[in-house]
């Protein structure tokens, strides 16, 4: 947890789409085509992270009984 209260959830090593789209450890990196599109693995890598993000907050929202804010 960061000082201003933040939670960051990385996606680690947790996936092969991680490895596959020649990310890091710590967060997605993926670049675009010259029409902004990301290639198939690093659209893969983006989809586990968040699945990792929204995972994380239901827990946290389950557990300390939180109000979803959107």
């Amino acid at each position: 947890m960061y000082h201003w209260g933040a939670i960051v959830v990385t996606p680690d090593f947790t996936d092969l789409s991680i490895i596959e789209a020649r990310s890091n450890f710590y967060s997605i990196s993926v670049t675009m085509d010259n029409n902004g599109i990301f290639d198939a693995e690093g659209w893969e890598a983006v989809k586990h992270q968040a699945r990792c993000v929204v995972t994380v907050t239901a827990a946290l929202q389950k557990d300390l009984k939180m109000p979803v804010v959107i």
